[in-house]
């Protein structure tokens, strides 16, 4: 009976009946240690990159009203185009979360494949679709286009996109009722963190941040905020890190988190360029010190077309992404070179590169030097942070949270920054919908931790590997052909001097090979063996077919990504249309453009009443998919 009655004791004073204003206390403080951040709290985010606009969005989503993105550029237009992203289409990734998948992906800019070469042009590897199924001449048995994993886009244009939707008015059918706005010109200063100092007290602040709030930010400006909670997205940079880490002290490179990773990177952006190697593709480069990446960053085949008006008259009109990088182990030597200005990051890319294979020299001269800039490479590792700031050690309260590079700054060279930063913005707003705040923070906290230290770890190795001379004896990949015969392969087409200099004709001289006798035995036994449908896959194939004319018929591009190049090709309905017919008869732009560019569907096609698809499209009385269909059978629209 002790154990009962002492704990009687400490709840009635000793006197052994409950004490009322003792019990109310307690639970209030319980209730308001447990509660959840309401929808209508004062949230602030600090950056509107990719993880602050993430963040802002998934909120957003989840019914949070007042939502400020704070950003330090005066307007949208400040900063320079950037650099080009490569992300994931994922039906369950960050873009569908954020309701962004099938937007971004029709401003895609398409890279359907991959060479790796020598600096003579040597081929070290390929990635892409060019080389499977060889023989197999109907192309709607060719494995499709429109399968690829990755989608290529201007990080200012998905900014775009991300600002358009968050300050879009939400949709009714959302479920929710979210609103955000954005502040340029705001740069954050400092913030004091009060709950973190004085946990246990209560803090309100209204909707224009006045009032004793849980965290106070001051900007450069001079004016002040008060928040219930600050996300910190502002960076590899971020003051709202380095504030954390400082902990009071001055802040230096020292206490900022980050590490030198002994890489130098210079980007450039062409204009006005264009060669068959970089057609809708890239290429890497690699000499075991120097690595040269290229991408598409703008325009296509098909964006040509609608520009010139037909197919027979278009004149290329794209731009593509390049970055340089080395080994510079001197990161005094890398500042001061990413300090000299384009010209000179010019200059030592064309000394780098100088007996380097086409086009190499002529992509890096035709750059302008406003588009060209270079920094030494840095990365930060979240887990050591969050176990060095104070506001997150031994389950310490805070209303500050940070996310994106801000605390997992990474190499490019797994591709994985901009996704890792994507997917924060979700997993921040499901945390604090579903848990108290104090829980929310520490839950969200932990699982980014857990999620991206293997991304930091793996695009630091990469960077490593990427500029050693392991690099050139490692055996790539060569889609199409069996792994285990990749070198043997690589070594025979050395020896037939097909290699880069080949340029329009690399692919075609290739696949020639691969259909000779000597070329046949390498080709992978998937693509080599004829594919024999028994009446299981008959079936899936019939119900594939009948998918595809409804996807078309509603125009349901994201339904059509889903499905097999041939099954598309492949279906007709009762009046033998094709799926082209039906999305030209709808009006539907976007899933006509997918399946002329993706799906190879030919304009020329007629149906039973021997109409083509642009009859269709002219009867959907639809401006935009006439003149599209049109411009590629070559006929006015």
């Amino acid at each position: 009976m002790t154990p009962n009655n002492e704990r009687s004791s400490q709840n009635d004073g000793g006197t052994g009946q409950p004490s009322q204003k003792k019990s109310k206390t307690t639970m209030s403080s319980t209730k308001r240690k447990r509660r959840r951040l309401p929808h209508d709290a004062k949230v602030a985010i600090v950056g509107s990159g990719m993880g602050g606009l993430s963040a802002a969005l998934s909120l957003k989503l989840k019914g949070f009203t007042n939502v400020t993105v704070y950003e330090r550029d005066a307007h949208f237009s400040e900063r320079r185009d950037g650099y080009g992203l490569t992300l994931s289409y994922n039906e369950k990734g960050p873009l569908a979360k954020l309701g962004l998948l099938e937007t971004a992906a029709r401003v895609d800019c398409p890279s359907r494949s991959h060479y790796v070469f020598k600096p003579d042009g040597t081929i070290l590897g390929y990635y892409g679709n060019a080389f499977h199924n060889v023989g197999v001449e109907e192309i709607s048995q060719r494995r499709g286009l429109g399968q690829r994993g990755n989608l290529r886009i201007p990080r200012q244009v998905l900014r775009r996109i991300m600002l358009d939707e968050l300050l879009a008015p939400s949709s009714s059918d959302a479920g929710a009722d979210g609103k955000a706005t954005v502040e340029w010109g705001k740069r954050l200063v400092s913030f004091e963190d009060r709950v973190m100092h004085m946990s246990g007290n209560a803090f309100t602040c209204d909707d224009d941040g006045n009032g004793q709030g849980a965290v106070q930010l001051t900007f450069e400006d001079g004016t002040t905020k008060e928040v219930d909670l600050l996300i910190g997205s502002d960076g590899i940079r971020s003051t709202v890190t380095r504030s954390f880490l400082s902990e009071g002290l001055p802040i230096t490179e020292s206490n900022s988190g980050l590490s030198y990773l002994g890489i130098m990177i210079v980007l450039g952006i062409t204009d006005q360029f264009c060669h068959p190697l970089l057609d809708e593709r890239g290429f890497y480069t690699l000499d075991g010190n120097n690595r040269l990446f290229t991408m598409p960053f703008e325009g296509s085949k098909l964006d040509d077309v609608l520009r010139n008006g037909t197919a027979s008259d278009s004149k290329p009109a794209r731009r593509y992404m390049w970055q340089l990088s080395w080994n510079e182990p001197d990161e005094g030597k890398a500042r001061q070179l990413s300090q000299a200005g384009p010209n000179a990051l010019i200059e030592e890319v064309k000394r780098r590169c100088q007996s380097w294979h086409e086009p190499v020299l002529d992509m890096v001269s035709s750059t302008s030097s406003e588009n060209v800039w270079g920094t030494g490479l840095q990365d930060r590792d979240p887990e050591q942070l969050v176990s060095s700031a104070t506001a997150f050690r031994s389950g310490g309260q805070s209303r500050v949270v940070v996310l994106g590079d801000a605390v997992h700054a990474m190499s490019c060279f797994k591709g994985q920054g901009a996704n890792q930063a994507l997917t924060d913005g979700p997993l921040l707003a499901l945390w604090l919908e579903k848990s108290s705040i104090d829980s929310a923070i520490r839950g969200f906290m932990r699982e980014m931790v857990a999620r991206t230290k293997e991304k930091v770890r793996a695009s630091r190795e990469a960077a490593v590997f990427l500029h050693s001379p392991a690099v050139l004896d490692h055996s790539e990949d060569f889609a199409g052909v069996q792994n285990e015969l990749v070198p043997q392969f690589l070594n025979t087409l050395a020896k037939k001097n097909i290699c880069a200099s080949l340029a329009e004709k690399l692919d075609s001289s290739i696949y020639a090979f691969l259909k000779e006798e000597e070329g046949k035995r390498f080709v992978s036994g998937a693509a080599a063996s004829e594919q024999v449908e028994d009446e299981n896959l008959k079936k899936k194939n019939e119900i594939f077919r009948e998918q595809a004319l409804n996807f078309a018929e509603c125009g349901d591009s994201a339904g059509l990504r889903r499905l097999p190049p041939d099954v598309i090709h492949n279906a007709l309905d009762s009046d033998r249309r094709t799926c082209l017919h039906l999305a030209a008869l709808g009006g539907h732009y976007h899933a006509c453009r997918y399946l002329i560019t993706e799906s190879l569907m030919s304009t020329d096609t007629k149906d039973g009443a021997e109409k083509t698809a642009l009859h269709y499209a002219r009867m959907s009385k639809d401006a935009q998919t006439a003149m599209l269909l049109a411009a590629i059978s070559g006929e006015d629209g």
